[in-house]
């Protein structure tokens, strides 16, 4: 309500919106960083709702571990997708471990590398550091293949992440991967 009432007062006066939408994510990363998890993901939430790429890799962060909140890797895979899609680096690289470590989607590690390529376009410099691990894991012409794509290839342009849910009566007796995906809960 708030933040609703703080947008109308902003467009009523001509000011910018999205300084107002920064300024409210920069209250949601100070209460992250004190500490403040559930302050942090409910300043976010309706943020990454609307959009907004930064807001969608904190609750990413959040969820997936497990802050203020129990941990939900399908909603920590299906916020750093989004945020991975308007090309924010971090979200790519989380996006591509993801992928790599099969949280929350099966496991794919030709998208692990291709994210974690975009990641490194993008300038986040982490992503380097992984690379040549994930590489690894992708047979040579696969990576030569991704890699002549890149030049082409737009993030914006990749359909959603297929997020994987199991059921809690399958999850509560499962303990770790099952066939190369940590599963998600839902409530059927």
């Amino acid at each position: 309500m708030k933040l609703r009432l703080l947008l109308a007062l902003l467009v009523l006066f001509g000011l910018p919106v999205w300084d107002a939408v920064a300024q409210t994510y920069k209250e949601a990363e100070a209460a992250y960083k004190k500490g403040d998890y559930k302050t942090a993901r409910k300043i976010a939430l309706p943020l990454a709702q609307s959009g907004n790429p930064s807001a969608q890799h904190l609750l990413s962060v959040v969820y997936s571990l497990g802050q203020g909140i129990d941990v939900d890797v399908c909603e920590a895979t299906m916020w750093a997708d989004k945020a991975a899609r308007q090309n924010l680096g971090r979200a790519q690289y989380r996006l591509a471990m993801a992928y790599f470590r099969g949280n929350g989607v099966y496991r794919n590690s030709s998208l692990a590398y291709r994210w974690t390529l975009a990641a490194i376009r993008s300038g986040y410099k982490r992503a380097k550091w992984r690379l040549e691990d994930i590489a690894s894991e992708v047979q040579e012409n696969r990576r030569l293949q991704i890699l002549g794509s890149m030049a082409n290839w737009r993030a914006e342009d990749q359909p959603p992440a297929r997020i994987v849910r199991l059921p809690n009566t399958l999850v509560g007796r499962i303990t770790g991967h099952i066939r190369g995906v940590w599963p998600c809960r839902y409530d059927p």
